[in-house]
C-alpha cells in the first residue's frame, strides 16, 4: 500500500522531534529521520549518496574553517585582552565606560570570529572580573556580556550567514554586507540602554581609576593591527577582490603573523586553534549535510509546494505569514541554537518567503536577528550558559534577568527591519 507523501512528511517531523528529545545529536536526529523517511517514500533513496557527496563538497563551507581558525588564534594570542583595553581607553569618558567597552569589544571581536558562544566566553573571561573588581552591578555586567555576544550572529563573518547562504544559494558576500548596518544599530541601541540605566542608577558604576593619557593612547594604538586585519579581510570581500573563503584564509594567515608579532605564536597555539576550528567546522558540515538529506526528502514529497498552496488557499497575507515565521523561530530558539534551526527549517521556509515576494538577503538578516534572541533566552540559550560559567559562577536566573532588555533590543531591531528593509539591503545594493 502506498503511503501519501503528507503522511510521510508528518512522520518525518515526528521522528525529528522524537529523536531530539531522546538527547541525540541534532545531525544524528536529522540524518536518521531522513534515511527512515527516504526508505518509506522510496523515491529519494537512490539519490542519497549523491546528496551526501555534493553537499559535503560545498566550497563555501570552507570559509567557516578559516574564519573560526582566525578567531581562535586571535583569542589564544592575547589579542582579545588588547582589544578590551583599547575599547576601555576609547569609551572611558562615557558613563559606565566598562559596560560600553564590553559592547564595543564584542562588536569588534565578532568581526574576527563569527561565533556568539566564543565571543561570550572570550570577552567575558576578560571583562567580568574587571567589572566586578571595580564594583559594577553584576546583573547588568552579565547581561552586557551575553547580550553583546549576540552581535557575532550579525556582524561578519557570521557563521549563520555562511550556512544560510550555503543552504539558499544567496550570496554570502551580500549577506555579510547586509548584516553590518543592523549589527551596528543593535550595538548602538545596547549602549544607549546602558547609558540610560547608569543614569537612572548611578550606584551601578564606580569611578574609574586614573589612567595616564600616554597609557590610554598606547592602548588605542595597539588596536591598529587588529583593525587592519578586519578591514583587509572584510574589505577584500566587499570590493569583490576575494571570496569569503579566500578572505578567511588571508585572515587566518594575518592572525598567525599578528600572534608572532605579539611573541605568542607557538606550536601549542597552532594545534589548539586548529583543533578548535576543525571541531566547529565538522559540526556545521554534518548539520548541513543531514539537513540537505532531510530537505531532499521533503522536496521529493513536495512539502514546500504543499505548504505554499495551503497558505495561498488559506488567504493569509504575506505579513501574517512573516509574523507566523517569526513566532515559530522564536519558539524554536528557546530550545535550539541558531545553526540547527536554520538548517532544519530553511529548505521549507525560504521557498515560502520567496513566493510571497520577500527579499532573500533581507530575510536572512531578519531570521538571524530573531534566532540571536534565542541565544540569550532560557532554557537552552547557549550564551546564557557560557556567561553563567564565567568565574565567579552565577545563577542562570541572574544571567537571564540581566539579558531581558538586550533580548528586547534584538526584537526592536527586527521590528525596525520589517518597517525599513533598506537597513539590510542598502549597503549590499550600493556596493555590489
Amino acid at each position: 500500500m502506498e503511503i501519501a507523501p503528507q503522511i510521510i512528511a508528518l512522520i518525518s517531523f515526528a521522528l525529528i522531534f522524537l529523536t531530539l528529545f531522546t538527547g541525540m545529536y541534532i545531525f544524528v536526529a536529522l540524518g536518521l529521520s531522513a534515511l527512515i523517511s527516504a526508505a518509506i517514500f522510496q523515491h529519494s533513496w537512490a539519490a542519497m549518496p549523491y546528496i551526501l557527496f555534493d553537499n559535503a563538497n560545498s566550497f563555501i563551507l570552507t570559509a567557516i574553517l578559516t574564519f573560526v581558525f582566525m578567531g581562535e588564534v586571535l583569542y589564544r594570542s592575547g589579542a582579545t585582552m588588547i582589544l578590551f583595553r583599547g575599547a576601555v581607553a576609547i569609551l572611558k569618558f562615557l558613563p559606565g565606560g566598562l559596560y560600553h567597552a564590553v559592547i564595543l569589544a564584542s562588536a569588534v571581536f565578532a568581526a574576527t570570529c563569527g561565533s556568539s558562544a566564543a565571543s561570550a566566553a572570550t570577552i567575558g573571561r576578560i571583562a567580568l572580573p574587571e567589572l566586578l573588581d571595580r564594583g559594577y552591578n553584576k546583573r547588568l555586567a552579565l547581561g552586557t556580556i551575553a547580550g553583546g555576544s549576540t552581535l557575532a550572529n550579525l556582524i561578519p563573518p557570521s557563521l549563520g550567514f555562511i550556512v544560510y547562504g550555503a543552504c539558499t544559494q544567496e550570496s554570502v558576500s551580500r549577506l555579510f554586507m547586509a548584516g553590518v548596518v543592523p549589527g551596528l544599530i543593535i550595538a548602538l541601541l545596547m549602549m544607549i540602554y546602558v547609558a540610560i540605566v547608569v543614569k537612572m542608577h548611578p550606584e551601578y558604576v564606580k569611578p574609574a581609576p586614573a589612567v595616564s593619557f600616554k597609557q590610554s593612547f598606547k592602548d588605542i594604538l595597539n588596536l591598529i593591527p587588529i583593525f587592519v586585519i578586519i578591514v583587509f579581510v572584510l574589505g577584500s570581500i566587499y570590493m569583490g577582490i576575494a571570496t569569503p573563503t579566500e578572505a578567511g584564509t588571508v585572515g587566518a594567515l594575518s592572525a598567525l603573523i599578528l600572534a608572532a608579532f605579539y611573541k605568542k605564536l607557538n606550536w601549542k597555539i597552532i594545534k589548539e586553534s586548529g583543533f578548535g576550528a576543525v571541531k566547529v567546522t565538522s559540526m556545521v558540515i554534518m548539520l548541513f549535510i543531514t539537513a540537505y538529506m532531510m530537505g531532499s526528502v521533503f522536496g521529493a514529497m513536495r512539502v514546500p509546494k504543499i505548504i505554499m498552496e495551503w497558505v495561498s488557499l488559506a488567504g493569509f497575507s504575506p505579513f501574517m505569514v512573516l509574523i507566523g515565521v517569526i513566532v515559530i523561530y522564536t519558539i524554536m530558539g528557546f530550545f535550539m541554537e541558531t545553526l540547527p534551526v536554520l538548517v532544519l527549517t530553511i529548505g521549507t521556509v525560504y521557498p515560502l518567503m520567496m513566493s510571497l515576494g520577500y527579499n532573500g538577503i533581507w530575510f536572512g538578516v531578519l531570521s538571524t536577528i530573531v534566532l540571536a534572541a534565542g541565544m540569550i533566552t532560557p532554557p537552552v540559550g547557549i550564551c546564557l550558559y557560557v556567561t553563567q560559567a564565567l568565574p565567579p559562577t552565577s545563577s542562570l536566573l541572574e544571567v537571564s534577568r540581566g539579558c531581558v532588555a538586550f533580548c528586547v533590543i534584538l526584537y526592536i531591531m527586527a521590528f525596525l527591519l520589517i518597517i525599513w528593509p533598506e537597513l539590510a539591503t542598502w549597503l549590499p545594493n550600493m556596493v555590489m
